[in-house]
Order: structure tokens, then sequence, then C-alpha cells
């Protein structure tokens, strides 16, 4: 694999635990907030490839986010993984060209895999 990619993740650590790992393995340097604060803080020190949201459960800040985030790292990717996302938030998200994944019988690792061939 080529130089070693730096990804952010935001959510709780007890949702990411297990794709944190997954995600190292496959060659990704993952830097983890809980805060939508810390983390524009963050992306601004190291301007990661993607900005990864798992299992957000803030919409508003979510889309307050990536409106922020999407003007200020324009080359920065974003992924948001969780439930179904619907109207205005939808359209935000779209608008900033952000992939979704929902979550469902897939495993983590399939998810991963995703997130790897998207950024690779």
């Amino acid at each position: 694999m080529p130089l070693q990619k730096n990804i952010l993740v935001i959510g709780t650590h007890r949702d990411i635990g297990e794709f944190d790992s997954i995600l190292r393995k496959e060659g990704f340097k993952v830097d983890v907030t809980e805060s939508f604060e810390e983390a524009f803080k963050i992306a601004k020190e190291t301007s990661p490839e993607a900005i990864i949201f798992m299992l957000p459960v803030y919409w508003q800040s979510i889309t307050d986010f990536v409106k922020k985030a999407g003007t200020s790292l324009p080359k920065t990717e974003f992924i948001y993984i969780g439930s179904l996302i619907e109207g205005g938030d939808q359209a935000v998200l779209q608008q900033f060209g952000v992939k979704t994944f929902t979550l469902g019988p897939v495993p983590k690792e399939e998810i991963v895999r995703y997130i790897t061939k998207l950024l690779w």
C-alpha cells in the first residue's frame, strides 16, 4: 500500500471500537473524537483524507459541521455510517458529497473495505 492515509472518526468510543482496529490494520492512521468542536480543530491541523461519522446522534450538529468543514476542507471526503438519513439533513449531506453507508447486517470488515476502496 502507498503511504498511510489519515482519517478522522467522529463517534462514541464504544461504537468506534472494532472499526478503529480494523481501519488501523488496513493501514489508516486514525484520530478519534466524540466532539464536533474538537473534530474541526483536529481536521484543520491534520487535513485528513476522510472524516467518518460513526453512528452519529447529533443530527443538527452534523449538518452544521459538514457545512463548516466542507467549506474549509474541500479535499476531504466525508463518510456517514449510521441510520437512514432523510429530509433536510440528507439534502445538506448530498450537497457536500457526503458518502452514506447505512448499517445493517453488513460485516464491519465489509464497511472498512468500502472505505478503503473509496480512499485508496
